[in-house]
């Protein structure tokens, strides 16, 4: 089927736009990240300063248990949207109506299925989302539950480090080894929609 010249452009215009759209809440997503970090840390600082350091220190516990569920849950609506952008980038690779996508499959190494020789803009999210989890636990066992820290309170210890473990663990296979993230699926369906539509013109 062919295509007007001018539509051709701004279909890949708006595409470009509604993946710049999606980038965008990525970062969004982050921000609410460090904002949710911010105020929890600040909270449990003002405390100190008070000399009111959360005596329930299960309550503060059950606090950074929470806070790093809500950060995974953040983490993974921006790879949902990771998602969004690689089908729409794939479609505008697969189909040629994007140098851009083409070249940086290229670069990335995703051409050639190799590993990344970058650390590309959802690398970083992930690098910012570890780096938030690992700050949160330690401002838990350093300000409120010292003596867990110090080796006092073991099942404390044990508890923070497993679930922060678990954490990482669950950033990482999404960040960087694409969980549930099936590019070749993706390229393969847009090429059988692309040849079905030549055939029938």
């Amino acid at each position: 089927m062919k295509v007007d010249p001018a539509v051709l452009s701004r279909d890949v215009a708006h595409l470009h736009g509604e993946i710049r759209q999606l980038r965008n809440q990525q970062f969004l997503m982050m921000l609410a990240a460090i904002t949710f970090f911010g105020v929890f840390a600040g909270q449990i600082l003002a405390g100190d300063r008070a000399g009111e350091v959360y005596a329930a220190g299960y309550r503060c516990n059950a606090l950074t248990f929470l806070s790093l569920v809500v950060m995974g849950i953040l983490f993974f609506l921006t790879r949902r949207l990771l998602n969004m952008i690689i089908v729409l980038g794939t479609y505008l690779r697969v189909s040629g109506a994007s140098r851009w996508e083409s070249d940086y499959a290229v670069y990335s190494g995703r051409a050639r299925k190799e590993v990344r020789p970058y650390v590309s803009q959802t690398g970083m999210h992930a690098l910012v989302f570890m780096a938030l989890g690992i700050s949160l636990v330690l401002v838990d066992l350093l300000v409120v539950n010292q003596s867990a820290f110090n080796g006092n309170n073991w099942t404390v210890f044990v508890a923070l480090m497993l679930f922060l473990a678990l954490y990482i663990l669950f950033v990482w296979g999404f960040a960087f080894r694409n969980w549930f993230l099936d590019v070749d699926t993706i390229e393969a369906r847009w090429k059988a929609i692309l040849d079905l539509e030549g055939e029938t013109t």
